[in-house]
């Protein structure tokens, strides 16, 4: 699934008419399908990636300069204001989001505040399975 969704945006990027954007998302658009590819090999299940993959591609088709495709292919990184953790641009997507915090979460214990962070996100994303709901 993971696959099929990576060609439709890499076929789409390849048949722009523009070279200059051409190239400029082709090479985005394989940067993004390694990083997915990658928490697809870590086990984490096709309900986060599929949206990831399909969310930062189309932001990546309409982007038109180098510091924006950059700034897309950043990890969903959520910015600590002082009381919460926040996005820290629009295209922040809270199912990449998930993912780090389930990183992090294996690397060490969460602070309480990261902790309340992931739990809300996780209960959001899959409140069937949460216990906060």
């Amino acid at each position: 699934m993971l696959a099929h969704e990576y060609f439709k945006l890499l076929v789409e990027a390849i048949f722009e008419e523009n070279e200059k954007y051409r190239n400029l998302r082709v090479e985005a658009i394989r940067k993004l399908y390694s990083i997915v590819y990658n928490y697809q090999k870590d086990m984490y299940q096709d309900k986060l990636l599929l949206p990831i993959l399909r969310k930062k591609g189309e932001m990546i088709l309409q982007s038109t300069t180098k510091a924006l495709v950059e700034k897309i292919l950043k990890l969903s990184v959520p910015k600590y204001n002082g009381g919460e953790f926040v996005p820290q641009y629009k295209g922040h997507i809270e199912k990449e989001e998930l993912i780090l915090w389930s990183k992090a979460s294996f690397a060490g214990p969460l602070i309480s505040v990261a902790a309340k962070q992931y739990m809300e996100l996780f209960a959001k994303i899959y409140p069937e399975e949460s216990m906060l709901s």
